[in-house]
């Protein structure tokens, strides 16, 4: 689970067990890049309204973030 900062100027951090995580706004507060800042750093663009808001970047940095916890558990699955 990421714990989310409130927005400062135009961006909003999130922390997690691995790193932080980020969302930029554009002026009129809307989400236009989620990124991950630890590991290789990776960046996704919101495209669908849902996206577009806070709340829906949030998600979708939880989303990915779910996706790269369950690829680890995967890998080491493999290696046993």
């Amino acid at each position: 689970m990421i714990q989310w900062d409130p927005v400062k100027e135009r961006h909003v951090r999130g922390q997690c067990p691995d790193g932080e995580w980020w969302i930029r706004l554009d002026r009129n507060q809307v989400p236009i890049g989620v990124y991950k800042t630890f590991g290789e750093t990776e960046k996704w663009v919101p495209t669908g309204d849902e996206e577009r808001t806070l709340a829906g970047a949030k998600l979708l940095a939880e989303i990915q973030y779910g996706l790269l916890l369950e690829a680890r558990r995967l890998a080491k699955k493999e290696i046993k």
